[in-house]
């Protein structure tokens, strides 16, 4: 019998005192799923969306499977007011479903939420589905970010955990000066499938963190390390 080389995956169960410990985190997903990131154009996102999903009044939500988070003019406003740095809003444009017609004059939601700056990369390294690891970047090799290739990675690996911790050398974030959010410069499948969905996460501060608590936006987030 042949021992498998598939990565074994041991789920981490990331705490309140491990989120508090960090000085940035990574904003995984929002509970709120308001449409369907159907395809891209230039910095525009073409997404879809049901009657049922534009009614919904949150001020920020998922779009499957990308996780690229929609957000309302309120959302951008009371940023800002914050006094915030780093985001970047981009525009929304909004399609009904195959079989529908139905899409609102004035959607709630009409920017999805990006970065100005990028982070160093990552020191976390990836592993292979046939259980190697390896350094290789996506933006390093352009084969890696179609969906060509879906065999090359399966992901980050953070010693064969998820949801993994991604890291960053303290001496090159700290050059990037104060900011709230950014991107990595990577870019990471979080489906794990045999048809992975590479995008880049954002990076976001405990300023970002505690705002968005006070906004009571139901938002999730995964541990970042700073390395000396």
């Amino acid at each position: 019998m042949v021992a498998s080389k598939l990565p074994i995956r041991r789920l981490r169960e990331t705490t309140h005192v491990q989120i508090d410990s960090c000085e940035y985190l990574r904003l995984a997903f929002c509970e709120a799923r308001i449409g369907y990131h159907y395809s891209t154009k230039g910095d525009t996102i073409i997404a879809l969306g049901e009657k049922e999903e534009f009614k919904k009044t949150a001020d920020i939500g998922d779009l499957a499977p990308s996780r690229r988070l929609a957000v309302s003019a309120k959302f951008m406003a009371d940023f800002q007011a914050e006094g915030l740095k780093g985001a970047l809003f981009l525009p929304i444009e909004w399609r009904p479903r195959k079989g529908m017609t139905y899409v609102p004059d004035e959607p709630i939601r009409t920017h999805w939420l990006s970065a100005e700056r990028e982070m160093p990369r990552c020191l976390t390294p990836r592993i292979g589905f046939s259980g190697e690891l390896t350094g290789v970047h996506f933006r390093d090799n352009q084969e890696l970010i179609t969906y060509a290739l879906p065999h090359m990675e399966c992901g980050w690996d953070d010693e064969g955990r998820t949801d993994f911790t991604l890291r960053f050398h303290r001496k090159e974030v700290e050059a990037m000066g104060d900011f709230d959010i950014a991107c990595t410069y990577e870019w990471i499948d979080l489906v794990g499938d045999e048809n992975p969905r590479w995008f880049p996460q954002l990076i976001v501060s405990q300023r970002f963190r505690h705002w968005a608590k006070k906004q009571r936006y139901k938002l999730h987030y995964g541990l970042c390390e700073m390395v000396d």
